[in-house]
């Protein structure tokens, strides 16, 4: 097994710590272990091209020639990916975001991409040209996260896991463990707390004991979250975390980072949430889940479709207003003689 690992906080801080102890921890139990600092890749935000080349060709042919395509390759040559980072404002780093955006989320989504292998399959690509799908998307993976805050009040890290879940999902990197680390404020504090650094190397081994699990891997099975998880539980049964939705004058809650339907209840002065296996056979964590979305794109695609002709028109009525409100920065200014 080959785990590759990015961190996302300061070099030899609390992510590198805790990143390190359970690389080695992997490293005893044979696994073939890489560590990568995102401090140290130059990756561009997206530009947001349609249609995108790295859809379309993979991230070699991305018009940015930076660090993405060679994180992409290591991240999808490997069999485990481990994801580390700290919490600000609330969230990761905003370069991690980034990354996920140029490399990750929608550009190796397992539906997404099945559907364009299908249509390579039946020739049905003649609006985008030829096509070249990656096939170690589709290979079973093992993800790990590990959210390091500083706070002891856990509100102040609750969309931390959450954002990184999104690099996870897509690809279906499936997390069997996570961390989140509250209350280790200075550099290097995490070694203050030997049960934390215990935990990180049995994160490190979990990630090796759930690659060498043998379970079938199918890209419709539904019951894919039987799947191996030794991690903190939650009240949701897909993820493992906390942060739900509600709506109101209404008992449904949905898992927001699942993005699966239950209902809540309160029992002897305790909130209960109950998912259906139906409903969990829908989480985006599995394939029919992010199928669900990627039907539901097209569908919307569809009904517009009668009117795209009216598009250009209309849109040409955004240009004067944009040249009147439009303002560059200095770096797009004319450059002084």
């Amino acid at each position: 097994m080959k785990i590759v690992a990015l961190t996302a906080g300061r070099r030899n801080a609390n992510c590198e710590i805790f990143t390190i102890e359970a690389l080695n921890a992997a490293k005893e139990l044979g696994a073939e272990v890489e560590m990568i600092r995102m401090l140290d890749l130059e990756i561009h935000s997206c530009a947001v091209c349609w249609p995108c080349p790295v859809i379309m060709k993979g991230a070699e042919h991305c018009i940015y020639k930076d660090d993405a395509a060679w994180l992409y390759n290591k991240l999808f040559d490997a069999d485990g990916f481990l994801l580390a980072a700290p919490c600000y404002s609330l969230t990761p780093p905003g370069q991690l975001i980034a990354i996920r955006d140029r490399i990750m989320g929608p550009r190796v989504d397992i539906a997404c991409n099945w559907k364009m292998k299908q249509m390579v399959k039946n020739d049905l690509t003649d609006k985008f040209g030829d096509m070249e799908i990656d096939d170690r998307i589709f290979r079973r993976k093992v993800g790990a996260m590990i959210s390091v805050g500083g706070a002891t009040t856990e509100h102040w890290v609750s969309l931390c896991l959450a954002s990184m879940q999104t690099l996870m999902f897509p690809a279906q990197f499936n997390v069997c463990d996570q961390m989140n680390v509250t209350g280790v404020a200075e550099d290097g504090a995490a070694t203050l707390f030997p049960e934390l650094i215990e935990q990180a190397r049995q994160l490190g081994r979990n990630m090796v004991k759930s690659f060498e699990v043998d379970v079938p891997y199918e890209l419709n099975d539904a019951i894919d979250h039987k799947k191996p998880y030794y991690g903190p539980e939650g009240y949701c049964p897909m993820c493992h975390q906390n942060l739900m939705m509600f709506y109101p004058d209404s008992d449904k809650v949905s898992c927001a980072i699942c993005g699966i339907d239950g209902k809540v209840s309160v029992e002897d002065g305790k909130v209960k949430f109950t998912f259906t296996e139906e409903a969990m056979s829908h989480s985006r964590h599995l394939f029919q889940g992010l199928k669900d979305h990627d039907d539901e794109v097209f569908e919307v695609a569809k009904a517009l479709k009668d009117k795209l002709p009216l598009l250009p028109e209309n849109r040409k009525a955004y240009k004067p207003l944009e040249k009147e409100f439009l303002i560059k920065p200095p770096s797009k200014q004319p450059k002084q003689a």
